[in-house]
C-alpha cells in the first residue's frame, strides 16, 4: 500500500493547490518557502485488522499561509477538508479506498517562527489495500 498521506495529496485538484492557485503541494515536508504550502504527513492510525487485509491509517494536512493571512489559510484548510471527507469509495491504484473520515475539525495550530499562520486537518481512511506475496491476511473485497 503506498503511503496514504502522498495518496490523498493526490485527490487536490488544481483549483487547490499548484497551477494559478499559488499553493505548494508537499509531502513529509514543510518547506520554509513559499508561505502558502499544504504539506500532508503519515500520522499512524488504528490498528490494521490481522486476519483481513483492511487497514486504518491516519494522515494529516497541514497548511500554511501567508503573514496576516489568517482567513485565508483557513479557507484553504476548509478547502482540503471538503475535497478528502467522506471520499466516496473508489479504487485508488491498487487500493480501495472505503471511506475516510475526520478525526475532530480544522485545528489552528498558531504561527510559525515567521508569523505565518498554520492549521491542521487530521483524517482517518478505511483502506482494502491490494494483496501481495508477502501478505498473510485475506481479501475481503
Amino acid at each position: 500500500m503506498p503511503s496514504p498521506a502522498d495518496t490523498a495529496s493526490g485527490l487536490l485538484p488544481a483549483t487547490v493547490v499548484g497551477g494559478s492557485s499559488g499553493w505548494l503541494l508537499r509531502v513529509g515536508r514543510m518547506d520554509p518557502s513559499p508561505d502558502k504550502i499544504i504539506a500532508f504527513f503519515d500520522s499512524g492510525g488504528q490498528n490494521p485488522d490481522p486476519r483481513w487485509l483492511l487497514d486504518y491509517p491516519t494522515f494529516q494536512a497541514r497548511v500554511r499561509g501567508s503573514i496576516n493571512g489568517y482567513p485565508d489559510t483557513y479557507d484553504k484548510a476548509k478547502q482540503v477538508k471538503d475535497v478528502i471527507l467522506g471520499l466516496t469509495p473508489q479504487d485508488i491504484g491498487t487500493d480501495r479506498w472505503a471511506s475516510v473520515i475526520m478525526l475532530g475539525d480544522i485545528g489552528f495550530m498558531g504561527y510559525d517562527d515567521k508569523e505565518r499562520p498554520e492549521f491542521s486537518v487530521n483524517f482517518r481512511a478505511i483502506i482494502h489495500p491490494a494483496a501481495n506475496a508477502l501478505t498473510q491476511r485475506d481479501n475481503i473485497v
